[in-house]
C-alpha cells in the first residue's frame, strides 16, 4: 500500500493533543503521528533537515530563507497513513478543527514568501460498506416442570362377613370332632394401586435461520472543495487593496472571538467587494440584495453563509462606495 503523509494546522496545542489521542484511540500507532510547535521551525534546522522539516518546506510553510508560515501558538498534527486509513484520519483532523494548511501556504505566499503554485480540488466519495450487527433472536431453552394428576382405577376387594344360625339337631358323625380344639382361617384378597412412569416425548422443537435481503437508502452529505479562478487585474486589485484595512478593523470588531483567522474571512471579504461592483447586486438596499447574493454564494458550495454574512455585507457595502 502506499504510504501517504496528512497535516493538521491547529491553534492549541490542545486540540492537537485531542487530536493525536483520538486517532490513537482509532487504531494509529503512535510512531506515524508528529506533533510540533512553531518554536520548531523558527530556527534554521541542523546540517542535516529533518524529514519533516523538508517536507514543510517542498509544502511552502517555511521559505528558503528560514521564514516560516506559523503563527504564535500553531501546533501542526503530521500523521502518516496509507490507502485505506487516510479518510478516517482526514475525517479525525476535521473533526477536531484542523485548519487548512494550503490556504495558510497561499496566505504565506501573497507576503513575499514561497508556496506552492497549485491548489487541488477535493472531492469526498460515498462508500458504503456493510457490517454485521444484533437484530435480536430467540432463546429456547429448557426446564423441568410439575403438575398433578388424577386418573381413577377400578379396585377389587373381598370382604369377609361371619353369620351365625341357630339350629337344634343331633351331631352327625363328622360332628364327632365337636369336642375338640379347632380353628379356621379365612383371609380376605383385594387389590391396591400401583403407579407406573414412562417418559414420552410430547413435542419436538426445532430452530432454523431464514435468510433475505432488504433495500435502504443511505443519506450521508460529501464535502468538497472547488477551486474558483478569479481574474484580478491590476486596477481591481489596487482598488481592493486601498480600503482592505476597513476590512481588518471590521474583522477585529466583528470576528475577534471567533477563533478565525483574517486570512480565514478575508475571501468573504473579497466576495462582497467584487458582487458590490456588479450591476445586479447594485440594485436597492442590502436587505433587496442578500437574497440574491446568498443563492450566487450558495450556489457555489461556498462555506457556512451565517458565519461569512457579515462580512460580505461588509464587502459589499464599500464596493458599491468604491
Amino acid at each position: 500500500m502506499t504510504a501517504k503523509t496528512l497535516l493538521g494546522l491547529f491553534k492549541s496545542k490542545a486540540k492537537a493533543d485531542s487530536a493525536t489521542q483520538d486517532l490513537m484511540h482509532e487504531g494509529f500507532s503512535a510512531r506515524d503521528i508528529e506533533v510540533r510547535d512553531h518554536r520548531e521551525f523558527t530556527k534554521e534546522p541542523g546540517p542535516e533537515e529533518s524529514g519533516l522539516h523538508a517536507f514543510l518546506r517542498e509544502m511552502g510553510l517555511i521559505g528558503g530563507d528560514g521564514e516560516h508560515a506559523y503563527k504564535e501558538g500553531d501546533y501542526l498534527v503530521k500523521v502518516d497513513a496509507d490507502d485505506t486509513q487516510v479518510d478516517r484520519a482526514a475525517d479525525i483532523l476535521n473533526r477536531h478543527g484542523a485548519l487548512d494548511v494550503d490556504q495558510r501556504a497561499a496566505a504565506y505566499k501573497k507576503e513575499g514568501k514561497e508556496a506552492p503554485e497549485k491548489l487541488e480540488s477535493i472531492e469526498e466519495e460515498l462508500k458504503i460498506g456493510t457490517r454485521p450487527v444484533s437484530r435480536g433472536g430467540v432463546r429456547i431453552y429448557t426446564r423441568p416442570t410439575e403438575r398433578n394428576v388424577q386418573e381413577s382405577v377400578s379396585l377389587h376387594e373381598e370382604d369377609i362377613h361371619v353369620e351365625r344360625h341357630p339350629t337344634d339337631r343331633p351331631a352327625r358323625e363328622k360332628d364327632t370332632g365337636a369336642f375338640k380344639e379347632q380353628s379356621f382361617e379365612v383371609r380376605a384378597k383385594g387389590e391396591e394401586p400401583v403407579v407406573g412412569k414412562e417418559a414420552r416425548v410430547k413435542e419436538e422443537v426445532e430452530i432454523s435461520k431464514e435468510e433475505k435481503e432488504r433495500k435502504e437508502v443511505v443519506h450521508e452529505t460529501l464535502r468538497g472543495t472547488k477551486v474558483e479562478v478569479e481574474k484580478l487585474g491590476p486596477e481591481a486589485e489596487a482598488s481592493f487593496r486601498n480600503v482592505e484595512t476597513e476590512f481588518q478593523d471590521d474583522y477585529n470588531k466583528a470576528y475577534s472571538g471567533t477563533g478565525a483567522d483574517y486570512q480565514d474571512v478575508l475571501p468573504a471579504y473579497r466576495y462582497g467587494y467584487r458582487v458590490g461592483h456588479d450591476p445586479y447586486y447594485r440594485d436597492g438596499d442590502w436587505g433587496n440584495v442578500e437574497p440574491k447574493v446568498r443563492k450566487d454564494w450558495e450556489d457555489h458550495n461556498y462555506p457556512e453563509w451565517d458565519f461569512y454574512k457579515p462580512a460580505v455585507h461588509r464587502g459589499w457595502e464599500s464596493g458599491i462606495r468604491h
